[in-house]
């Protein structure tokens, strides 16, 4: 008995950014000094301290849902580097310079 055929590679053509570029990382970024700010930066009491900081966490944790799923157009080349080997085209998108752009192949 024949083994199914595996679906076709799909692919897309992306941009290659610097992960310093992304929002993501900026929100974050900006959530960890809200909350750093949060605990030691003002005079308040410890329930208003805490209901701040699960503010914070929830609200970056829901922004960077939003921004991952419909709002990343682009890879970096640390993630590019991670993806699995298709046809050895792994090393050059690998070593691409943001601001170039790759092929990305997805199986399935």
């Amino acid at each position: 008995m024949a083994e199914p055929e595996p679906p076709p590679p799909t692919s897309a053509i992306v941009p290659v950014e610097s992960a310093w570029s992304s929002k993501i990382i900026w929100t974050q970024i900006i959530g960890a000094v809200a909350t750093i700010a949060a605990l030691w930066g003002f005079d308040i009491s410890t329930e208003m301290r805490e209901a701040i900081v699960t503010a914070i966490v929830l609200f970056t944790g829901g922004v960077t849902f939003v921004f991952r799923k419909w709002f990343s157009a682009s890879v970096t080349p640390a993630s590019v580097a991670g993806a699995p080997v298709v046809n050895q085209q792994r090393t050059v998108a690998a070593t691409t310079p943001p601001g170039d752009v790759v092929s990305v192949v997805k199986n399935g």
